[in-house]
């Protein structure tokens, strides 16, 4: 069922956007697409897992409770794509989205796939581990057990 959200900004009330869908998160995706400004937009609660947001400005947004988004965000511009570390033990590169795991295995034929020079791919490997390190340092190797339940 349709209903109309409205994202408005969580100090003045603003509306920041408006559409008619099913959930909060295809709105905000729908806003990201139309390139929307969301800088403070108020999104307590809301479920983003798996939404695609990359270029979205969320600076100063209200997120507490936001599901599906990690407390910390690692983004790196590569030469070809960026590499967007935003849920638990999951790296973005370009239009693929896949486990550390996976991203550590295949890398070498993804890249060759994607055209990647020998150098790129070297490049992207050590992107790899450096979102490796960071994933470790703040814990996002896997979800919190309370957080991996409720999504």
């Amino acid at each position: 069922m349709k209903v109309k959200f409205e994202i408005k900004h969580w100090m003045t009330g603003a509306l920041l956007f408006e559409f008619e869908c099913e959930t909060l998160k295809e709105a905000v995706c729908e806003a990201v697409k139309r390139g929307a400004y969301l800088g403070g937009a108020y999104l307590v609660g809301a479920n983003l897992r798996g939404a695609y947001l990359e270029g979205a400005n969320l600076e100063g947004a209200y997120l507490v409770g936001a599901k599906g988004i990690t407390p910390q965000t690692l983004q790196i511009l590569g030469t070809r794509h960026a590499l967007i570390v935003r849920d638990y033990g999951r790296i973005e590169i370009g239009c693929h989205s896949k486990t550390l795991a996976q991203w550590e295995k295949h890398y070498t034929k993804i890249g060759e796939a994607e055209g990647y020079t020998a150098e790129q791919i070297e490049e992207y490997r050590e992107h790899i581990a450096s979102c490796r390190k960071f994933m470790e340092r703040y814990k996002l190797l896997e979800k919190p057990k309370e957080q991996a339940v409720a999504v």
